[in-house]
């Protein structure tokens, strides 16, 4: 019983974070320590994959006719779905990251199985450095985007995507680096808009994050990993409750409204994780 209360709550916390400028992983791997989950990084790593493909699915919904109309425009040459062939072009470079991250770095070992090896509760610290790291790099977006452009891109081209696939694939090696906010910091110094930023990252990143963790959940589950399906139903469920209701809230946010609360949140977390590895050892 306590073994899926504990999976509620990190599935909790991780479907808040996971559509935050915040690393949802940084918060996995933390409140693992906390109450001693799993010390096996194919576990933790299998779950946070769930909770990825959960995350990705609802952003799929709620961002559905977009979609649609870009799968629509591939077969239908109608100039008004011009800008929609545009973004299926763009969604194909996004996926980038699927491709590079299963490069094998080892014997029997992929790029993103770097990744499960930071959520044990040993590497807290290094997490914690990673989680520090990035809220610096938050402060100086939020200081170099200070200034107003009197011309702002309607959406993400394709330079600032493949730039943000860049930034993407650190986020899925070293927990830590979020997914939203550097894809955010990106768009901000690109000058996408800064009202619709939070949606085109939610646009992209909801593609490649279902591909790369479907090939995921696959490898573990052909590895023989033994799982309990209900705890895998819980996490599911309390992902999907908390992502649709953060999702839905942060699509109509503007991101230069809340980035300054991130930042400092990202530093005190950070610093505060750090100090507790050293407990929690």
């Amino acid at each position: 019983m306590i073994e899926y209360i504990k999976i509620i709550i990190i599935s909790l916390i991780c479907g808040v974070t996971l559509p935050l400028p915040v690393s949802s992983a940084a918060h996995l791997s933390f409140v693992n320590g906390v109450l001693n989950f799993s010390d096996d990084k194919s576990v933790l790593g299998f779950y946070y994959s769930v909770m990825s493909v959960v995350f990705s699915a609802v952003i799929f919904v709620l961002l559905r006719k977009i979609y649609i109309l870009g799968i629509s425009s591939l077969f239908n040459k109608d100039s008004k779905l011009t800008a929609y062939r545009k973004l299926m072009k763009n969604l194909l470079v996004s996926l980038i990251p699927a491709v590079i991250l299963f490069v094998p770095v080892g014997e029997d070992k992929l790029l993103c199985d770097l990744f499960d090896g930071f959520l044990v509760k040993s590497n807290i610290l290094l997490v914690s450095v990673a989680t520090v790291i990035n809220a610096l790099i938050l402060v100086i977006s939020v200081w170099y985007t200070r200034q107003s452009y009197s011309v702002t891109k309607k959406g993400a081209d394709l330079k600032t995507v493949i730039r943000s696939s860049v930034y993407q694939i650190i986020s899925y090696v070293i927990p830590g680096a979020s997914h939203v906010s550097s894809a955010g910091t990106n768009m901000l110094i690109c000058d996408v808009e800064s009202k619709i930023i939070i949606r085109e990252i939610y646009l992209y990143i909801a593609p490649q994050m279902l591909v790369i963790n479907v090939a995921k959940i696959i490898r573990y589950i052909l590895s023989d990993m033994i799982v309990n399906p209900v705890m895998v139903v819980f996490c599911v469920v309390s992902v999907l409750l908390m992502s649709t209701l953060v999702v839905t809230k942060m699509s109509k946010i503007n991101i230069r409204r809340i980035l300054g609360f991130f930042t400092v949140y990202g530093a005190v977390a950070g610093v505060l994780f750090a100090v507790l590895s050293f407990v929690l050892k």
